[in-house]
């Protein structure tokens, strides 16, 4: 079956309630065979021991001590030696990808939209790193960098951009990086430039005119700081995955002092840090081409096939979960190598 026919599958099929049988992946319907893993496989190494010859100088352990470094042998030391090298073949390995970074509150998911989004990131941008910061979701693997932080209930505002200075100072998060949620999907092959080229829904101040006043109020300051250095005000708050560098990440925050106020930081940095640029202005809607936002839990679903067939990204909210899940459980169903 073709893509085109399972998401058709899907439209057609009526309602019924889930159960726990496995379910056959979008790519197996089509006849696909999946990517076959390499098989490493590990032998014990051969354990050589000394063992003492006739007349040779004995302790009760039956060990030839002459020859013994108890500086060498120390287990603290040797697995202190082997953790700093694991760490530093990560930090390497590292430096080689590029970072998407996913901050995440296990609280605020509405369900498995995070598995979803690995799988999403291993099939149509493959070989990147992905970085979780926040929660330890029980399903990674030891193929995903997880760094621990504390969530700031207070402001979710704040939250990111405390995550993102944890970003910034970690060695194992690459240079440029990206920055994603786990309930934005590539759900097409991507290049970086779809992730790269600039992009924004418009200007601050004319967008966002239902939001709830706090957010309202942090957007009008976000305006209101880059205007003051007579700086454009582009909205750049797409839901689309954004390229941060480190370093010119770190200046704007700095110089906005953003981890100290709630304010939109993707739109400081980019209109800081591009000034001279045009955005282009992109539409998720049912016209959009790059992104379709599902933000209800009765969506068309012809036009929900039509933007898992054709665009680059899908991104919900807690309503519109529900109604992309399925689209999600055919064209995601094979585990991704972030998974356990």
């Amino acid at each position: 079956m073709s893509k085109k026919n399972a998401a058709a599958a899907i439209i057609k099929a009526p309602a019924k309630p889930k159960n726990t049988t496995a379910k056959k992946s979008a790519k197996q319907a089509a006849g696909i065979k999946a990517k076959e893993e390499p098989n490493v496989t590990s032998e014990k190494p051969e354990i050589h021991m000394h063992v003492d010859s006739p007349g040779a100088e004995k302790q009760g352990n039956g060990i030839n001590n002459s020859d013994w470094n108890p500086a060498q042998e120390c287990p603290v030391e040797i697995a202190m030696r082997d953790k700093q090298q694991e760490y530093e073949e990560r930090v390497a390995n590292s430096k080689k990808k590029i970072s998407v970074v996913i901050p995440y509150l296990a609280s605020a998911a509405s369900g498995m939209e995070l598995l979803y989004a690995l799988r999403a990131w291993d099939e149509n941008f493959p070989g990147c790193q992905i970085v979780i910061i926040g929660d330890r979701p029980d399903f990674i693997s030891d193929e995903v960098i997880h760094i621990p932080a504390i969530a700031n209930f207070k402001s979710p505002q704040l939250d990111v951009t405390a995550k993102l200075l944890q970003a910034i100072a970690s060695e194992l998060v690459s240079e440029d990086f990206i920055l994603s949620n786990d309930d934005i999907y590539p759900v097409n092959p991507i290049e970086l430039s779809d992730i790269s080229d600039l992009k924004c829904a418009g200007f601050l101040g004319s967008t966002k005119r239902n939001a709830n006043p706090a957010y309202r109020a942090k957007l009008y300051r976000t305006m209101e700081l880059l205007q003051s250095r007579k700086l454009p005000f582009y909205d750049y708050s797409t839901h689309t995955p954004f390229l941060f560098n480190k370093t010119r990440l770190g200046k704007v925050i700095a110089r906005y002092k953003a981890d100290q106020e709630p304010l939109l930081v993707s739109s400081l940095y980019f209109n800081t840090c591009f000034p001279k640029d045009v955005p282009e202005v992109i539409k998720g809607g049912a016209t959009g081409d790059l992104i379709g936002y599902v933000y209800r839990d009765n969506p068309n679903k012809e036009i929900l096939e039509e933007a898992f067939l054709n665009r680059k990204f899908i991104n919900h909210n807690s309503e519109g979960y529900e109604a992309v899940l399925p689209f999600l459980e055919t064209f995601f169903s094979d585990k991704s190598r972030f998974e356990v």
